[in-house]
């Protein structure tokens, strides 16, 4: 065990953790994303989250969990990228990215 050579246990080495999310992605949506990491925050109190989706849609999901307040970031992004099936739609997921060249 590393950390306690260091003089430190495993839950000192990890003060805070910030967790980047895609709140608009998942079968359930939103909904159960929030939920997700509603019961997280709960079990680690140093963590927190940046939730990456529709700010019109998170905002009100994020209100009825008082367990997120303070720990959650929104941050806005409108657009999607639509899947076929189980294939992502690469064409349009690459106008997304910045040019290179």
């Amino acid at each position: 065990m590393a950390g306690r050579h260091l003089g430190t246990s495993r839950r000192d080495v990890v003060r805070e953790l910030i967790l980047s999310i895609d709140a608009m992605g998942g079968d359930a949506g939103p909904a159960a994303i929030l939920a997700g990491v509603a019961i997280a925050c709960r079990r680690h109190p140093g963590l927190r989250v940046l939730l990456h989706g529709d700010e019109a849609v998170l905002k009100p999901l994020l209100e009825t969990h008082r367990v997120l307040a303070g720990r959650v970031e929104i941050r806005h992004a409108p657009d999607v990228i639509r899947m076929r099936g189980f294939e992502i739609d690469y064409k349009q997921a690459l106008t997304f990215l910045p040019n290179w060249a």
